[in-house]
Parts: structure tokens; sequence; C-alpha cells
């Protein structure tokens, strides 16, 4: 059904003719060597970086799709990226509009001047013998070139050279074979004990690209490819090292930690201003604070992990760094050292045209107070209540995002903590512990609570505080259910108790296995997942090196077709 609905779309285009590409095999879905695999659309990231890439510039609209559905924090789970017919419509939308943009701006895809030039059906077919080989990101066989240069020649017999080459790019770009990372079963592929048979090295290379760099392979993997290096081990370790080494991979790494660390929460936090910022003397002034608290948040975020990455890599140092990002004012609620010295100014789109500068200055901040993500203000912001933090959030992202055992639904009859009743709460939380009392909470929260208390030095702002409501603060907890249980006092203490934990380690590998695979873990994939936790626990628990180990293991270089 997803196919046909494509194909509907490319038909419509050339007027009703058939322009699905011949094939020799049937487009079917390539299972991963422990567990079946969904085909996987390119997402909207995805599929602006291999326009880019296609054509050789940065100058072209915005393909935007449907917003994707998002699986454990996951927007590519390939399960729930079904084509729609507003989805089909979109595509064939924008296509039409970045075909016409690379038409008038032309550059080294294209063969000659925009208007064919002096021999345009040689300029036509040239250009298309590469984009199409370059598209479907494979050899194509002779039947799928005849496909698209009769289909160009029809076109341009009736329209002229830039109509038809615009429909022909337009075709392309709405096939299969582009949209969607396409892997079909080798004729000659011997298939192995355990039903899984390789992927071919173009296959491999499709693979590698859309994971490590978010866009279609670059010149080097595809010669790698066709020299067939990436059909063993060795040669996809060296290929995925080269790529991790180069800034691209930057940017799926930024993607991948957006979506487990939840920084979408960003955009959406909403703050009472007359608990914060009662000082300022109107609603538009306290409205430019938020909304400058926000645009630092959000800046932080990307600098935070950028510099973690660059400096130290490893899951112990995202929970335990004392370094970060933060201008004059957020700087405040760290208690932080800023090094003035040095700064970045970054540019920040408000809405969809406004766009504004914010001033970053590197931060060293108080050791007794803060230690790596779990206590940085995105996270502390984005897991909290307008006037009051939440340990329940704080904690559940612990439990869920950080060790793998998220908690389960609540009861429906539960009431809202405002609601219930016999309570005076003195401070947060005993406000929270009031669900805790309750036996038909008491289960779940008692895991909650234990990492969610911790964080109760903080207030809604991620602000330290040693009181609140005039009571001492008390940030007693417990870790439970890991290999690291045992009470805590403190975030600071729960995030070193956790950059030692065997448990974080084995969720961080199950998360990007996740990201990876475009889906969701199968009990098939207990064994690889197993070998790929305990390559990462010893290589102490460094980050780029999981990467290589995913992609240089057979779960990612073969297909099953069906679960054992």
């Amino acid at each position: 059904m997803v196919l046909a609905s494509l194909l509907v779309a490319a038909s419509s285009l050339a007027c009703s003719e058939d322009v699905s590409p011949p094939s020799e095999a049937p487009l079917e879905a390539g299972p991963a060597v422990t567990a079946p695999t969904a085909l996987h659309r390119l997402t909207q990231t995805q599929l602006n970086y291999t326009l880019q890439d296609l054509f050789l510039t940065t100058e072209l609209p915005a393909v935007e799709l449907p917003p994707d559905i998002p699986v454990h924090g996951f927007s590519n789970n390939a399960v729930t990226r079904q084509a729609s017919p507003f989805l089909v419509e979109s595509l064939q939308r924008d296509m039409q509009a970045v075909t016409a943009a690379a038409m008038d701006a032309p550059g080294p895809w294209l063969d000659c001047t925009s208007d064919g030039g002096s021999d345009p059906v040689a300029c036509g077919h040239s250009t298309l013998d590469r984009m199409i080989r370059r598209a479907f990101r494979r050899q194509v066989s002779q039947d799928e070139l005849s496909w698209i240069l009769g289909r160009f020649d029809q076109w341009y017999a009736s329209l002229g050279f830039r109509p038809a080459m615009e429909l022909a790019l337009q075709t392309l770009l709405q096939t299969p074979d582009f949209l969607y990372i396409v892997e079909q079963p080798g004729l000659d592929a011997a298939e192995g004990a355990d039903g899984s048979t390789p992927l071919s090295g173009w296959e491999v290379a499709s693979r590698m690209s859309y994971f490590l760099w978010d866009s279609m392979p670059d010149a080097e993997l595809f010669r790698a490819a066709a020299a067939g290096e990436l059909d063993a081990e060795a040669g996809v370790r060296a290929q995925a090292e080269r790529m991790l080494a180069n800034s691209r991979a930057d940017f799926m790494l930024l993607h991948f930690f957006e979506q487990w660390l939840a920084a979408d929460l960003i955009e959406g936090i909403v703050i009472d201003p007359e608990t914060y910022f009662s000082e300022l003397e109107d609603e538009e002034e306290s409205g430019g604070k938020i909304a400058a608290f926000r645009l630092a948040l959000d800046a932080e975020f990307e600098l935070f992990l950028r510099d973690f990455m660059r400096d130290d890599g490893t899951l112990a140092g995202l929970l335990t760094t004392r370094q970060t990002w933060a201008t004059e004012d957020t700087a405040d609620y760290y208690n932080a050292t800023l090094d003035t010295s040095r700064s970045i100014t970054i540019s920040k789109f408000v809405g969809m045209v406004d766009v504004h500068e914010i001033t970053m200055y590197p931060a060293t901040l108080p050791a007794d107070q803060r230690a790596g993500f779990l206590t940085s203000l995105p996270f502390l912001v984005g897991h909290a209540h307008p006037v009051f933090p939440s340990p329940v959030l704080r904690g559940v992202f612990v439990r869920e995002r950080i060790l793998c055992q998220p908690p389960g639904s609540p009861p429906d009859d539960v009431p809202p903590i405002e609601e219930l009743e016999g309570m005076e709460p003195k401070t947060n939380r005993d406000r929270y512990s009031a669900h805790s009392n309750n036996p038909a909470c008491s289960v779940c929260h008692e895991a909650i609570d234990g990492v969610g208390f911790p964080f109760e030095h903080y207030d809604s702002l991620g602000a330290w505080r040693d009181q609140d409501n005039g009571y001492p603060v008390d940030a007693s907890g417990a870790v439970l259910g890991t290999d690291v249980d045992g009470p805590v006092n403190g975030a600071v203490e729960l995030s070193e108790r956790l950059a030692t934990s065997r448990t974080a380690h084995d969720c961080m590998v199950k998360q990007m296995y996740r990201y990876a695979m475009h889906r969701n873990e199968a009990p098939d994939d207990k064994d690889s997942i197993a070998a790929l936790q305990e390559a990462f626990w010893r290589d102490g628990g460094r980050i780029e090196g999981m990467l290589v180990e995913i992609v240089a293991s057979e779960a990612f270089r073969t297909r099953r077709e069906k679960s054992q």
C-alpha cells in the first residue's frame, strides 16, 4: 500500500503514464539478522540533506512533511511512518518546487545550461544516467535507465528541454527507490543457517550513510561499495571511522540526542511570570525574558552536546561533566563561573521568520550542585510545571530514557494532586508524597520517586535552592532495579551513581539500536544487543566506538525475511 501510494503520485505527474521503474525483484523490506525490519522511508531531515547532496547545493526550498509519530522518543521509527494521501500530495508539491529551483540555478549536476545547450537530448541523457544512479544509491539495470530516458524523450518531444528535465527529475524523486531505503533479496546471496542473508555493499552504504550522516552516501562510500569493500566487516569499520571523523556526523548525533533527551520540550516550556519574573514591570517585558531564557536553553543544549562529544564522548561524561555554555542571565541560575574571554553568538529562529541572536559563554558549574545533563537547565526546565518542579516528570525520564525501565500507566481514577484531601503540604516533596502514599500508586511511585526526589534542590527554572517554602529541602531518594541500587542524596550523587551503572550503559545501547535500525527491538534481537552492550561497557562507554560496533554488527549488515 505504501509503495502503491507513491507510485500513484509519480504516475499523476506523468499524465497517467506508468512511471514506475522496471524491477527484477519485488521491492521488499529487508530485516536485520535478528528480526525483520519495516521498510524505512526517509525522514524529513534525511530527505532534505539528500536533495542537497544530490543537486550539490544548499540553495533549495525545504521539503516539509507531515509530523511523524515518535516511538520511545524517536520520530524515525518505520512502523509509524507510512505514506498517507496528504504525504503524497506534500511530496509532489515540494518536489516540483525543488526541481524548479534546481533548474533556475543549475550547478555541476546538470551537464549543460538550463535550456539544454547545443544538444539537449544528449545533455538530458547523460545527466539522467548519472542522477538515477545517485538517486537510487545503487547500480541500475539497463531497463531502468531506458525507462527514465524514454520518459524524458517523450516529454522533450512535446514540451521542450526544461519541462522534460523537471518532469524526469520529479519522477525519480517520487519513486520508492529514492524515498525509501529499499533492500531487495539478492539473486546470488546465500541464506545463512539462521535465515539471514547479507546486504549488498550498496545497501550497507545506504544504511551507514543514513545512520551516521542522515544523507545519501558520498563518492568515497559509493566507491567502496562498488569495489566490494563493504562486503567485509573490516571495510565497514574503516568507512565508519572515516565518516565519524567528518563534521557531518555531528548533526546525526545532535538529532539522536535531541530525541533521546527530549530537547523538543524546551520549545514548549511554560513559566509562570508572576512567580519567577514578578519584579518586571509589564507583561511584554516578562514575555521577552521568558523568550530569551528559552532561546538560551536551546543554544546551551546544542553547544553542550557538541563540546561533550568532542572532549569526552562517553556516557559517564554526559552524566558528570561540570562544563556547559550559558548566557550572563542563565549563569546566575547555575551559580556558574563564566569564561568571558570566549563567546559564541548564535542566531535562532523565533516562530518562522524572526531571528534572534544570543551570546553564549563557556561556563564551569559548581561541583557540589551540578553534574552533567541531568542537572542542566534544559533538562530541569523541560521536566517541570510552570510554578512547581516535578519529581514525577524528572523521575519518569530517568527510568524511561536512562535506565530503559518505563513505569506503568497510572490508574484512571487517581485524582490530581490539587484535589487530594486532608493534605496541607509544606514543600513540593510533601505534595508529591501524597500520591506515593496512595496504595494504587505506591508500587510505581516507589521507583519513580526514588530517582525523582533527588532533584528537589532545583526549582522550575532549574535554579538551586536549599529551602522550599521556608523548609529545608529533602533531596533523598534511592535507585531501585539496577546494578547500582541504594540510597542517594541529591541529583549530583544520583548522576554520579548512574555514570557507573551497567544498566544505564546497556540502556543507551538499546536506545541507539532503536535509532539505527528505525524500529523497536524484538525478542530475536536479544543476542545482537547483548553483544553490543558488552562491547560498549568494555570500551568505557565511548559513544563513537558504539556507533562503529553497531554498523559493523551482523544485525546491521544482514537481513532476514522472517522471525525465527
